[in-house]
């Protein structure tokens, strides 16, 4: 990690650490160690996952797969890594997180998703690898979830975009699950 884990100090900034320790249910990770160097953008960061997090329509497996593929594309392994284990809670198999290694050609041929599959990790890599897509694959897209969904979507991969530059910007490497603890907050 580029920078030190923000000092706990103040009372503004160990409630909002204990806010997104809630919201995590566990302790801090280096992304939000390092985002609370600034409260003001912590707390806009974490109401605004927040909302992606727990409020949005979209099906958690389509979610977080869209996600780990982001995060794939991206070469930001720290996302891939936090997000696999919630793409595998919501009934994602370890099989299509290891075809989201390969190339598109080879993810199409594997067999192992369906076709709104196909066409959401279609645009997640339009989204982020030519930034503009093309009409047909948000057609298809839109046929199969309809706007609400397809807005969600689109939203999904862009904040999931913007996580994956700060990872790599700060330089974050996925934490040792038996290492992450929680930071001693004061009293």
């Amino acid at each position: 990690m580029r920078v030190n884990p923000a000092p706990l100090e103040s009372a503004e900034v160990v409630a909002l650490a204990q806010e997104i320790m809630n919201r995590r249910r566990g302790p801090l990770l280096q992304l939000d160690q390092a985002l609370l160097h600034s409260p003001t953008f912590a707390r806009a960061w974490h109401e605004f996952f927040r909302a992606i997090r727990m409020q949005l329509a979209l099906d958690p497996q389509k979610l977080e797969l869209t996600v780990c593929y982001v995060g794939v594309l991206n070469a930001a392994e720290y996302e891939v890594h936090h997000h696999a284990p919630g793409y595998l809670e919501a009934g994602g198999s370890p099989a299509k997180l290891q075809a989201l290694r390969e190339t598109p050609a080879k993810i199409e041929a594997s067999g192992l998703f369906d076709p709104i599959e196909l066409s959401i990790l279609a645009l997640a890599r339009a989204m982020t690898r030519n930034l503009e897509v093309g009409e047909a694959e948000f057609q298809t897209v839109r046929s199969a979830l309809g706007d609400q969904l397809t807005i969600e979507l689109i939203g999904v991969i862009g904040a999931y975009n913007m996580v994956s530059r700060m990872i790599l910007a700060l330089d974050l490497q996925p934490e040792c699950d038996d290492k992450t603890e929680a930071p001693t907050l004061p009293v």
